[in-house]
């Protein structure tokens, strides 16, 4: 088993069988979003929403973990896939990062492996500015700014 998935399976309500190899637990759509050089260093991944959809059913609830071997280590990715066109979209993003933070911390070790920031891939066009008080409260809480795909090496 992955070090990822072993980490993913100390949240609750979630176990080591959530995990999938390689980016198998995003849906196709979201899947051609990553682009990933070398599949060899993908240590699995994992659909939170759907894994948590029934214990969890009224939380703002991160998309997707994606392991990632970077030599000895193994880095935790956080990809939520979502609209990024006003402030309204924004605000979503805050509340769900804040739930998956809250997670993350029941996990010490997925959340040392968490590699920051947050990743926001967008689900349509991007018409969130680079700046601004929008862009401000994305980069305090860790967010990225939205993007079109996540590039993983």
């Amino acid at each position: 088993m992955s070090r990822f998935c072993e980490a993913v399976a100390e949240i609750t309500g979630l176990n080591a069988e959530d995990c999938q190899p390689g980016l198998q637990a995003l849906s196709p759509t979201d899947r051609q979003r990553v682009i990933c050089q070398d599949a060899r260093l993908l240590d699995g991944s994992l659909c939170l929403d759907r894994a948590l959809a029934q214990s969890d059913p009224q939380a703002a609830r991160w998309d997707y973990g994606i392991g990632l071997r970077k030599g000895r280590h193994t880095l935790a990715i956080w990809m939520e896939v979502h609209p990024a066109r006003s402030g309204s979209d924004v605000q979503s993003m805050l509340a769900k990062v804040h739930w998956l933070k809250t997670r993350l911390g029941e996990s010490p070790r997925l959340q040392s492996m968490t590699q920051g920031p947050f990743r926001w891939i967008a689900s349509g066009k991007v018409k969130i500015p680079r700046t601004g008080s929008w862009a401000r409260q994305l980069n305090k809480n860790g967010i990225s700014h939205p993007q079109e795909t996540l590039r993983l090496s």
